[in-house]
């Protein structure tokens, strides 16, 4: 799955990758005119220069001061991977609907960034973010804001449009499909259920927080996230109302899968958007760090949360990791722990995370050297203390069966690793009969299953007969001391019927 940002510049690499992006450029579009659609905005990172090679999304102007645009373009992507980008990397182009004449617009810079502090990178839930200018834009027939629409005056069936500068041709690689003048089309909204059904192989949509639009041929696509969703109520702009943020999709007009908007009605999301001074996300100015960087067993280490803007609430986790990888959580909750047994041949690292009304950011400090503990006078046999991790090397999956290669290590002296437990759990769309009737829902199935040994620190698990949809994978490397991984690895896959997708 994939999110609907693009940089113009990397047009033809996007184009031509096989992840699904989140929305972009529109799809079976036309050209519109900037004073139909006043409130659409352009996205840029002002490192890239002119319009035409920096708009990596669109947005919508809420007042003079604040623009309305997508948590995924701020946070976690291109222009801060993992973190929320600096404010002084982005401008808004308002006023004009194509790039290439940028100075018959505005250009103002952005003072400062909020995102919902409900947002989940991972699913996508609440993607929005409202962005500070550091000028209020000058209003104008050009330039106006969009109000929000209420809360159900939209119903599936309606006809919505949705503009931006995003893909018009998701089967090429050609980076004149990204256009310069803002496109256009209308789309019809669709039932929270059957959009749930379409993503079902993906785990469904998220109803209470998402909308979903398609028709024929029509879409969203990269390089349009961010961008607005609107519902029109009378034949002036001043009528349009704003629906839906573009969020994401699988492919670009593909039949089977509608675009999803977030949907700005939701109680939360609309209170976070309207908030009229709207609180800066936290960023990081210098990394957490620990006291000790050598600690030895009943050590006691603190972890100073880094320097952060914005005045954040932090919290702290303690993590155990070897050369393979973090071999689990030592502490959650306080700045200080006190370094245990448990924690002798394994390094520590303190992750910091930093919350306000504005967004959630995450740091870390550096790892401590391994912690000793192991007493060399002792035998041989009674030095294997840490338990193994396995890592996942490799994963083949059919519709119905799934192989996967594991590597396993054994941090200090290992007396060998003697298996690898593991199970995997279905999660699929069923017919369900409740209250006499027969229902569409979720399903789940769990099924151990057994470790081939490929070599000595080498193992091939199969699991075969499994149901389309999601596969989570969980296991546990034992070691012939019969110490077990403390934490297990997860793999996660989906499944799905053999067809040729964007």
């Amino acid at each position: 799955m994939g999110l609907r940002w693009v940089l113009a510049s990397v047009a033809a690499l996007v184009a031509a990758a096989a992840w699904c992006p989140t929305a972009g450029a529109i799809v079976g579009g036309t050209s519109v005119a900037i004073t139909d659609h006043p409130y659409q905005v352009a996205l840029l990172d002002n490192a890239k220069g002119p319009a035409t090679s920096s708009q990596f999304c669109g947005g919508s102007i809420r007042d003079a001061l604040h623009i309305i645009t997508a948590a995924h373009c701020v946070y976690n992507s291109p222009l801060a991977p993992g973190t929320v980008a600096a404010p002084s990397q982005i401008d808004v182009l308002a006023g004009t609907a194509d790039l290439r004449t940028e100075s018959a617009g505005e250009r103002p810079h952005v003072d400062a960034i909020s995102y919902d502090p409900d947002y989940d990178d991972g699913i996508k839930a609440h993607d929005a973010a409202v962005l500070t200018l550091a000028s209020p834009l000058v209003l104008g027939p050009s330039v106006q804001p969009v109000q929000i629409v209420d809360p159900g005056a939209v119903a599936a069936g309606d006809a919505v449009f949705v503009t931006g500068w995003g893909d018009t041709d998701p089967n090429s690689n050609d980076p004149s499909d990204f256009p310069d003048v803002l496109q256009g089309v209308s789309v019809n909204v669709m039932s929270d259920a059957q959009c749930d059904s379409k993503y079902s192989v993906f785990g469904g949509i998220e109803g209470a927080y998402e909308i979903c639009a398609a028709a024929a041929g029509h879409d969203a696509c990269q390089g349009d996230s961010g961008g607005p969703l609107v519902k029109a109520f009378g034949s002036s702009p001043a009528d349009d109302r704003l629906a839906g943020i573009v969020s994401w999709g699988y492919g670009c007009a593909d039949p089977h899968f509608p675009g999803v908007y977030t949907e700005v009605t939701e109680p939360s999301i609309r209170s976070y958007v309207t908030q009229a001074n709207p609180v800066s996300a936290p960023r990081n100015l210098s990394l957490p760090a620990l006291s000790d960087g050598a600690p030895g067993i009943g050590d006691r280490v603190s972890c100073s949360p880094g320097a952060w803007t914005s005045s954040p609430s932090f919290s702290y986790q303690f993590v155990r990791s070897t050369p393979a990888g973090d071999v689990g959580v030592a502490s959650t909750g306080p700045a200080d722990y006190t370094v245990t047994s448990a924690d002798a041949g394994t390094q520590l690292r303190c992750i910091v995370t930093a919350a306000n009304a504005g967004g959630r950011v995450t740091a870390e400090s550096a790892r401590t050297a391994f912690v000793p503990g192991l007493n060399t006078n002792q035998p041989k046999n009674s030095l294997d203390k840490l338990a193994p991790v396995a890592k996942v090397i490799k994963t083949r999956c059919t519709a119905t069966r799934c192989v996967l290669t594991v590597s396993v290590t054994d941090a200090g002296y290992s007396a060998g690793i003697k298996t690898v437990q593991s199970s995997v759990t279905s999660a699929y769309r069923a017919t369900c009969k409740r209250k006499g009737r027969r229902v569409r829902c979720t399903k789940h199935k769990t099924k151990k299953l057994s470790a081939k040994k490929l070599a000595s620190k080498k193992f091939q698990i199969v699991a075969s007969k499994l149901p389309i949809g999601k596969q989570v994978f969980t296991l546990y490397a034992v070691d012939k001391a019969n110490h077990r991984q403390h934490l297990p690895t997860k793999k996660t896959v989906t499944t799905k019927r053999s067809k040729k997708r964007r």
